[in-house]
């Protein structure tokens, strides 16, 4: 009979990491022997051409300003610059932007192609190919001197857009949804007009959405502002926190819509792997020096918690245990058994498992459990099993689970911690849930503490200020 540590036992038999999600990080390779290209710029005869160039230009020194701590200054530097980058993406405006972008560093001699074949964050799907380059530091100079020669400024990107497409808003009504169905979510099906393009479309819903979230706009400037105020010199750790809109294929409908503070390096590994090819978390620590560390214990279902009944739930409470006690409740309710497991046998794959059962649709969750166990089992089984067990994370949590949209509020809350963190004197590197930080004087004990109940003060004003 299945139970859950059976369930359990087979993901983990037929378990595959290459396709779970990571944000982009590589590590620099030196080439010493090479030959730099020659610089050279376009022609700036034509009308309207120096504008041009002046406004090419102010986005390649927002890429080198990217990569300026990760690029050697003594030689050429080996490069991966995939166009999915959400970083080039906010500087550019999108993917095809991004390939323009490249494509001028290489007209100009900043960048050549090196190699087709670089898969990075250990993903061997295909859309996670992309070429490397040859990035060439004397004509970084060189395009560094035109520019101060010329007046020509970095572009500097933002979290926070100017809102204002106004005319969409108040003349063109969409019958096809409601704006209040505009959310942070995973289940979504959002149609877009014939007559709005893509971009169009996505104006119209980040627009929507600074309405349905009042305090979105506020969170980007906190994020730009932590940004401009210490993270200046530190382009790895700036915060994005700019929605993200996934499409169906086709691009006739949105299917989601998420938001989550992140930087460059919070897909920094934390164990080896031979075939990982970017910056581990241990390096991370050891470049900045962080030997400070505090952690939120099961953030998902306290943020979740916290939305539901108004208050932030102490870190002493084990949220696994209490859905481990509504499984065993709901197992009897069904005159099932869960299993002869004592919970402390139990906890990890609850754990492992919980964030299935919170965000899997009730429909899908048995499918993709049965998929990941390879269809090693009995499927009816599964299926009353995982039925509980979604039942369980609910009741253990409030009642109400908030698809991705967890993750808008968790971001929030956090940023505010981080804030309070640097405005205290503390050098921080961010992790969602995790802050790694040094400060002389402090302990790791100290500074558990002092950000255990940080994260209590400021996710309780947060939800005061929301309701």
């Amino acid at each position: 009979m299945e139970t859950l540590k059976t369930i359990w036992d087979k993901i983990q038999k037929y378990k595959d990491d290459d396709n779970e999600e990571q944000e982009y990080t590589w590590k620099p390779e030196k080439c010493t022997e090479y030959t730099v290209p020659v610089f050279s710029l376009p022609s700036t005869d034509a009308p309207g051409s120096k504008a041009k160039l002046n406004s090419q230009l102010s986005k390649v020194l927002a890429f080198i300003d990217l990569n300026k701590q990760r690029r050697y200054s003594d030689c050429c530097t080996i490069m991966p610059i995939p166009t999915t980058n959400k970083r080039l993406i906010s500087i550019c405006g999108n993917h095809r932007q991004v390939s323009r972008l490249i494509q001028f560093m290489i007209t100009i001699g900043l960048i050549e192609v090196e190699s087709n074949n670089y898969s990075f964050n250990h993903r061997k799907d295909s859309d996670n190919y992309c070429k490397t380059y040859r990035y060439y530091v004397e004509n970084e100079e060189k395009v560094k001197d035109y520019c101060q020669e010329h007046s020509v400024n970095m572009f500097h990107w933002k979290n926070r857009r100017e809102k204002g497409m106004g005319t969409l808003l108040d003349t063109c009504k969409i019958t096809s949804f409601e704006p209040s169905e505009v959310r942070f979510s995973s289940e979504l099906h959002l149609l877009k007009p014939d007559n709005y393009s893509v971009k169009q479309f996505e104006d119209y819903l980040e627009d929507v959405l600074y309405i349905n979230y009042p305090q979105l706009d506020h969170y980007q400037k906190v994020a730009d502002e932590i940004n401009e105020e210490y993270y200046k010199e530190y382009p790895d750790l700036q915060i994005r926190f700019k929605p993200n809109i996934k499409w169906n294929k086709g691009n006739k409908s949105v299917k989601s819509i998420g938001i989550r503070a992140t930087n460059q390096l919070v897909g920094a590994k934390k164990e080896y792997d031979p075939e990982y090819q970017g910056m581990y978390r241990s390096e991370v620590l050891e470049k900045y020096k962080l030997n400070l560390r505090k952690d939120v214990r099961s953030s998902v279902p306290r943020v979740t918690s916290l939305l539901n009944f108004g208050y932030w739930v102490s870190e002493d409470v084990d949220f696994y245990e209490i859905i481990f006690n509504e499984l065993e409740r709901e197992e009897k309710r069904r005159g099932t058994l869960l299993d002869t497991c004592k919970f402390d046998e139990i906890r990890h794959i609850i754990k492992d498992l919980h964030m299935s059962g919170y965000f899997d649709t009730e429909n899908m969750l048995s499918k993709n459990t049965f998929w990941k166990m390879h269809h090693d089992g009995n499927y009816d089984e599964v299926i009353s099993v995982m039925e509980s067990f979604k039942d369980a994370v609910e009741k253990a949590e409030g009642g109400v689970l908030y698809s991705n949209e967890v993750f808008y509020h968790e971001s929030c809350i956090y940023l505010d911690v981080l804030k309070h963190l640097l405005d205290d004197g503390f050098f921080v590197w961010e992790v969602y849930d995790e802050w790694f930080a040094r400060q002389e004087g402090w302990t790791q004990e100290e500074y558990e503490q002092y950000v255990t109940d940080l994260v209590e003060d400021i996710a309780n004003n947060y939800i005061l200020e929301i309701e």
